[in-house]
């Protein structure tokens, strides 16, 4: 089909092509940019001051823990005051 057309038109359409993929190609990547930016977005506002919660919480658990280890070597009953 491409053979009996002059040299000049079958260049275009290669040149055409090419361009053609890459503006399509260009498009695709920015569309999923958009989405993973909305989704990144996403996570800022609502799932990271739930894990920062979960890390203060982990932190108060080890802290009570140190307590009542601290109490439990030393028979010290005061200690079971810190971990209240």
């Amino acid at each position: 089909m491409f053979k009996n057309l002059p040299i000049r038109w079958q260049l275009g359409f290669g040149f055409a092509a090419v361009v053609s993929l890459f503006v399509i190609t260009l498009l695709t990547v920015g569309y999923l940019l958009a989405g993973l930016t909305h989704e990144v977005g996403e996570v800022n506002d609502n799932s990271l001051p739930l894990v920062l919660a979960v890390d203060e919480m982990d932190l108060s658990r080890s802290e009570v823990q140190q307590f009542l280890t601290d109490v439990s070597a030393t028979h010290d009953p005061a200690g079971d005051k810190d971990a209240q």
